[in-house]
């Protein structure tokens, strides 16, 4: 896991809060605490200052009440809070793993489990808006098949899902069925309980439009 770490835990930058306009970087090493603060200021003495900075171990950081409020007071108390716990040895290996393994993770989980896990982190929550990530979930529903595939590479996975698959439970049971696309854009659905229905898509200008429901027709399809 260690390997999860780079030379860099944690990084950020911003401006102090007013009425200063002095700008701060923080960064947390493997072994350091580092506040570099550059000075804005109009006056000519001002002018070509070199930046100001402050470094400490882990150790010594923890033990820092002047530079833990500077640090709280430009980038708020979770980002004091984060670096007290990086200073701990309190690393977050999960947020580091690569993009691949994390989707595998959310691949693993129900769709609803998911959707919380996506409320916990912006990494998260990144992945989960990710077209990667709704790829894979489409292919894993029931009833998934080349037609769905080529109506995904024109409206998007996610919102694929959406129109096809959302609050029908199809990636367990099949439900939706899309049968055929033939010209000119005519779509055949076949529901569970349902006879099939035949819809035929609306061109304006470039773009065909799809059905978002079994009641309308309006998707888009390239």
């Amino acid at each position: 896991m260690a390997s999860l770490l780079g030379d860099r835990l944690f990084e950020i930058s911003g401006q102090g809060p007013p009425p200063q306009k002095d700008f701060f970087q923080l960064v947390i090493t493997k072994n350091e605490v580092i506040l570099t603060s550059w000075r804005i200021s109009l006056r000519l003495e001002c002018r070509g200052l070199p930046p100001n900075q402050q470094k400490t171990s882990h150790q010594d950081f923890q033990n820092d009440k002047t530079l833990q409020y500077e640090v709280g007071a430009v980038f708020g108390q979770r980002i004091l809070d984060y670096t007290a716990a990086l200073c701990q040895g309190k690393f977050d290996y999960l947020e580091r793993l690569p993009d691949d393994i994390m989707l595998r993770i959310m691949y693993c989980l129900e769709l609803k489990d998911t959707a919380l896990l996506a409320q916990t982190s912006r990494r998260f929550k990144t992945l989960f808006s990710s077209e990667k990530f709704w790829e894979q979930t489409v292919r894993n529903c029931t009833g998934f098949n080349r037609d769905i595939e080529d109506i995904a590479s024109a409206m998007g996975w996610k919102s694929t899902f959406l129109t096809f698959f959302h609050n029908s439970n199809v990636c367990k049971t099949s439900a939706v069925v899309l049968v055929t696309i033939s010209r000119p854009k005519r779509l055949q659905l076949t529901y569970s309980g349902l006879k099939a229905c035949t819809y035929t898509c609306v061109r304006t200008s470039d773009t065909a439009v799809l059905p978002t429901s079994p009641e309308t027709c309006t998707s888009k399809l390239q």
